[in-house]
């Protein structure tokens, strides 16, 4: 599926810009899908970039408004 290439993507490669983009992809397609929410929730915890941070944070708070997982990784 879309979400596990975009997942694979985000667990695979080192270029930041591709983790932009499959971060700001699995925003838009996510929504209520638990793997693509751990997906940014360990993009937020493992990335040094601050801008995938910032990226990968507003795609969750976009798709997971309601999740506990979610909003404690934004807290």
């Amino acid at each position: 599926t879309a979400i596990a290439a975009l997942v694979r993507i985000l667990e695979t490669t080192d270029n930041e810009d591709t983790r932009w983009q499959a971060a700001y992809c699995l925003g838009e397609i996510g929504q209520g899908n638990e793997t693509a929410l751990a997906a940014l929730v360990k993009v937020i915890a493992t990335t040094d970039n601050e801008n995938t941070r910032w990226q990968a944070a507003y795609c969750l708070g976009e798709i997971a408004q309601s999740n506990e997982t979610a909003i404690a990784a934004l807290v």
